[in-house]
């Protein structure tokens, strides 16, 4: 223990223990080694204490702790025979090693001033790290392994390790809150990585998990929600991936964090939809723009955010369920801009192969699906549908077809039913028309008549106004016509304000113009 060389006497005293065993000695000298022990342990905590600075003197701890390691496994190799003998059966102490840990855990703990003196150059040299100070971990770890070995270490530092760090991190968080949030958060994973990293190897692993909670909680969690609300609909606009995948990570971390994020991300989707729905009509078809910038944010959220989000099922859930609610807060006006964006639309789309037309259409039925009342839509969608056949405007009847068929994978076919008969109207009408112009000698006014089944299609008025001859004798003939093709003797009224009369117009003037202009279609330059 005092550092005498007895290396050449190691086996002597080694076979004298076993001898003294022999001779039923082990009691007496149990005795004596534990008096021996105590003396030695004793002299170096008073000289420890003793010392004017006593900081200074724990920096050159590590030799006094290696030496008592290596003197007390050769003490135990030396007594071999009282440790396999008579700690093994006659004391309840289970070995020579675990002896010399409690007496100097004892000299420890009656020497208090000395055992917080450790405890605090310890939680010194903690901080230190945590400013971003040079520090030696063998060092660090020499005190943390003693408290552990001598059963220090629950009683005297823990404790006041966890409450030094949750006092740390709560200032830390107090000076940080102003940060915009994108640093911050790297500033949090920073923290995270040195506790789990470096700090983490310094204490007990009965320690980890205290260590952790309070770090993450002191440092964003206790602030999470407000943090959020200075920054995040920002991270959210520009789709920061990596901010936001930050943020979710640190919401795992802390309790209701992900109740936190979930709850953001609706006010989020709420405040984004109604300043949407709130834009001024300024824009022509301004409402089928609205839409459009909508079904873009939806994708953004549902494509983007929520994978960025791991797809976690409550968050999707609750996403889905605000698009929902924010879309009913006004259903008539919803579903009057939602039509007016089909509108738009079809009226320009000529091709069921069209990949905006195929890509568009999955986000529209997602938004139809968010509907409550979709009688509305459907009775928006039906007036401009009409409007489109009869204008003869639509590009693509396919298209309609197309987007019908989807409309009635959703709501079921009974609520369809009217808008069907519309379509076998158009198809009937041209079938009729086309046999009816080969009927006409007078093939310079060709027609196209749609018969219209009342109760399928919106109710029209009825206006009287005078006509040309040729088209009054024009109808009159296709009154006939109809009578002998139609068996069901369905009467026809005309609303005529629905037709519309194609004119060419040949010009008949005498110009004078350059030789340039007769033969060139563009400017001179």
């Amino acid at each position: 223990l005092y550092e005498k060389d007895l290396e050449l006497q190691y086996e002597q005293l080694y076979h004298h223990v076993d001898e003294l065993c022999r001779l039923n000695q082990q009691e007496k000298m149990f005795n004596e080694l534990k008096i021996t022990l105590e003396h030695y342990f004793s002299t170096k905590t008073a000289e420890l204490q003793a010392d004017y600075n006593i900081q200074k003197h724990l920096k050159n701890f590590d030799p006094f702790w290696r030496h008592f390691h290596h003197k007390i496994n050769l003490i135990s190799k030396i007594f071999t025979t009282l440790d396999r003998g008579f700690f093994l059966h006659d004391n309840p102490t289970d070995s020579l090693v675990t002896l010399s840990f409690s007496i100097f855990s004892k000299c420890l703990s009656s020497n208090m001033p000395l055992v917080n003196s450790i405890v605090d150059y310890v939680l010194m040299l903690i901080e230190d790290i945590r400013n971003g100070k040079n520090y030696d971990i063998e060092h660090i770890s020499t005190f943390s392994r003693m408290l552990i070995e001598v059963q220090l270490y629950n009683k005297h530092f823990e404790t006041i390790f966890i409450e030094k760090t949750k006092i740390y991190y709560s200032k830390e968080s107090q000076r940080n809150i102003s940060l915009p949030i994108s640093e911050f958060l790297k500033h949090v994973v920073s923290r995270i990585n040195l506790e789990e990293n470096v700090i983490s190897s310094l204490i007990s692993q009965s320690s980890l998990l205290k260590l952790n909670q309070t770090v993450k909680w002191e440092s964003f969690g206790r602030h999470f929600s407000v943090n959020l609300k200075k920054g995040f609909f920002k991270l959210l606009d520009d789709l920061q991936e990596d901010d936001l995948k930050l943020v979710y990570f640190l919401a795992l971390q802390v309790r209701n964090g992900e109740e936190t994020l979930t709850s953001n991300l609706c006010s989020y989707i709420k405040t984004r939809v109604n300043d949407m729905m709130g834009q001024p009509s300024t824009q022509l078809d301004y409402q089928a723009i609205i839409i459009k910038n909508m079904m873009i944010f939806f994708s953004n959220v549902v494509h983007n955010i929520l994978p960025w989000f791991n797809d976690a099922a409550n968050i999707c859930k609750q996403a889905q369920l605000s698009f929902t609610n924010v879309f009913n807060i006004k259903p008539v006006k919803f579903c009057e801009y939602l039509a007016k964006f089909i509108d738009f639309e079809m009226r320009r789309i000529d091709n069921i192969n069209d990949e905006y037309f195929n890509e568009f259409i999955p986000t529209f039925i997602d938004f139809l699906k968010s509907i409550h009342n979709k009688e509305n839509f459907l009775l928006k969608y039906k007036i401009l549908l009409a409007d489109r056949l009869l204008d003869q405007k639509c590009s693509s009847i396919e298209c309609e077809k197309r987007l019908l068929d989807k409309i009635k994978e959703e709501i079921g076919t009974e609520f369809t039913s009217k808008i069907d008969g519309m379509f076998r109207d158009i198809y009937g009408s041209h079938e009729l028309s086309l046999r009816f112009n080969k009927t006409q000698p007078n093939r310079a006014l060709e027609s196209s008549l749609l018969i219209l089944s009342q109760g399928f299609w919106p109710t029209y008025e009825f206006s009287k106004f005078n006509l040309p001859s040729c088209i009054s004798t024009r109808i009159e003939e296709y009154k006939k016509f109809y009578l002998t093709k139609d068996k069901s003797l369905r009467e026809l009224y005309w609303p005529l304000s629905l037709g519309n009369c194609l004119i060419t117009i040949y010009f008949h003037r005498v110009l004078i113009v350059t030789l340039y202009l007769i033969g060139n279609e563009r400017a001179r330059c």
